[in-house]
């Protein structure tokens, strides 16, 4: 039946679903909605603003998400994806753990202009180091390490936001745009 169990919260899972459109008019992702999805493959979602608590976690499979409006993306919304690139134009607020586990995404963009929360906890952020090493980032002009005055701007060439401790996460290659 598609029932499975997360730390006792019943969740339903889809083990067929592939792919998913979803109308202009739905504004939101919630908790869990596809979570453990292992066989969806596409995600086009061209009105949500707000991707929930995991809500597209557990998805190995997952290779295409199309996002155009999301603004703000919860704890976990990626994490154990197959992402292997995604691009984030409106984005900015991040949840810690966003991209925890992404392996194959070795693609983001976050080019919103204006400053951009990244959401700290537990000693967490929304990225990894090992995650950051292994990604080309791409971010608006105005986090540039130079000219940039919005927030967090990029320390070097390579290095843009933190870990928990504070010490610059150093990326593949950023580029600005």
């Amino acid at each position: 039946d598609g029932r499975g169990d997360n730390n006792g919260e019943f969740h339903y899972a889809y083990p067929a679903l592939r792919e998913v459109k979803l109308p202009a008019g739905v504004k939101a992702l919630g908790c869990l909605a596809f979570f453990a999805c292992r066989a969806l493959s596409s995600v086009s979602c061209d009105g949500v603003e707000e991707v929930g608590v995991q809500s597209l976690s557990d998805c190995p499979s997952l290779e295409s998400v199309e996002l155009p409006e999301a603004v703000r993306i919860y704890y976990a919304a990626f994490s154990f994806s197959g992402l292997t690139s995604l691009s984030l134009p409106k984005v900015t607020q991040l949840g810690y753990r966003a991209f925890q586990q992404c392996d194959n995404l070795t693609e983001l963009r976050l080019t919103a202009a204006g400053n951009i929360t990244l959401e700290m906890e537990a000693g967490a952020t929304p990225f990894s180091q090992n995650f950051a090493k292994s990604c080309d980032l791409t971010l608006n002009a105005d986090k540039h390490y130079s000219t940039g005055t919005a927030t967090p701007k990029a320390a070097s060439a390579d290095q843009w936001a933190t870990n928990y401790y504070g010490d610059p996460l150093t990326w593949k290659s950023i580029a600005f745009e």
